[in-house]
């Protein structure tokens, strides 16, 4: 077997225990046995579900130059990101210029951004990003752009708004600032709680519900919660 092919198969048997979770199943089909490296990987891949920074930091040294470093390092930055520094995040994403996990990264870092209305470094950081498949990104950039784009945006943010299937921040945002504006109709927000109510997905219509009246939140609640109780009230 040629090093590339037992290359490919080596990092086949890596990514599949560290990336796929039912992946450890394809090891036995491994030509090689693993490195020291690549039990460190799957260490790392463990220290990342349980969310172990200190073991992150500390095991990235040992997979230095292994074909999944970028996927190691990701982990490690991506565990302590809300605190690591731009320059740290700078570093990393031009270390890794080019790989999937160099825009994975900008991708946490933009919703991290759009979270903190940090928008002049959002705007800087929003053309690279690659993949641009995020529905929440894509509301902070409406959201970010919103004195130019004004009420023209309202129909991008309902859309995109309507599609996500949880709460969450960055629609939930943008939505309710086209609310308020009255670009964005009421009727929108009823949408979304009916639809969210119909999928059990009770954060998103209590979301929903509380932009209009905050008041309403509780009724949601007890609607979703126990529905009997309240018909019989209304009886």
């Amino acid at each position: 077997m040629t090093l590339k092919k037992t290359l490919r198969h080596r990092l086949l048997t890596i990514m599949a225990a560290t990336v796929l979770p039912w992946g450890a199943m394809l090891a036995p089909a491994a030509a090689q046995p693993l490195t020291d490296a690549d039990r460190t990987l799957l260490d790392m891949r463990q220290a990342f579900a349980k969310n172990n920074p200190a073991q992150l930091r500390a095991a990235l040294p040992q997979v230095l130059g292994h074909p999944l470093e970028p996927l190691a390092a990701y982990w490690e930055l991506k565990a302590r990101l809300e605190t690591a520094s731009t320059d740290e995040i700078r570093s990393f994403l031009n270390r890794y210029a080019g790989t999937y996990h160099e825009d994975r990264l900008r991708n946490d870092w933009l919703l991290l951004l759009g979270k903190a209305a940090n928008w002049p470094l959002f705007l800087e950081e929003l053309p690279r990003y690659r993949m641009n498949d995020d529905r929440e990104v894509q509301c902070y950039a409406l959201l970010a752009q919103r004195d130019r784009l004004g009420a023209s945006a309202a129909q991008q943010v309902r859309a995109l708004w309507l599609a996500q299937k949880k709460a969450d921040d960055g629609c939930a945002a943008a939505a309710q600032y086209w609310l308020q504006t009255r670009a964005l109709p009421a009727e929108t927000a009823w949408h979304r709680a009916r639809w969210a109510m119909e999928f059990n997905q009770p954060a998103a219509a209590i979301q929903a519900v509380g932009m209009l009246d905050p008041a309403w939140v509780s009724l949601v609640n007890t609607i979703h919660t126990n529905p009997e109780r309240y018909l019989d009230e209304k009886v």
